[in-house]
């Protein structure tokens, strides 16, 4: 498990606006899930269905647990911002290479500047699509 966490990266929040936009989208996916379980299992045409002759007694079940989980709501709350800020620590391995694409196109429109090597960590998402921009990269500044 500490493996996970473990970065040559100084920071893993590389681009706020991109990786926040990215953690809001995590969180409410996770909202998603309990919200259409809950609406499957209570609302009549679904709950029938799902459960047949034990869908009022299921349905009614499932009311009172509701009602008791309601009481839970900081519980909730505490688990959203968990999993915003993993979001968050773990998305770093996308927009961490993106923004290193980013730069090294940039630096080939830059006369002065030395092209940048699109070179990432084995743990970082698009490792293939990096080897062929840093081949194209080298091919271009070759043809300089």
């Amino acid at each position: 498990m500490l493996k996970l966490f473990k970065s040559h990266r100084r920071t893993k929040f590389v681009d706020h606006r991109q990786q926040t936009r990215f953690a809001i989208e995590v969180v409410l996916h996770a909202l998603l899930f309990p919200i259409v379980f809950f609406l499957l299992t209570t609302l009549p045409p679904f709950c029938n269905w799902f459960f047949g002759d034990q869908a009022n007694v299921l349905r009614q079940l499932y009311m009172e647990n509701l009602y008791s989980m309601a009481r839970a709501w900081p519980a909730v709350l505490v688990a959203l911002v968990i999993v915003g800020f993993f979001s968050i620590v773990f998305s770093h391995r996308i927009f961490g290479p993106i923004r290193r694409f980013s730069n090294a196109l940039i630096s080939l429109n830059d006369k002065d500047s030395q092209p940048l090597r699109c070179v990432l960590r084995k743990t970082d998402y698009f490792v293939g699509f990096s080897k062929l921009l840093d081949k194209a990269v080298q091919d271009f500044e070759g043809r300089r």
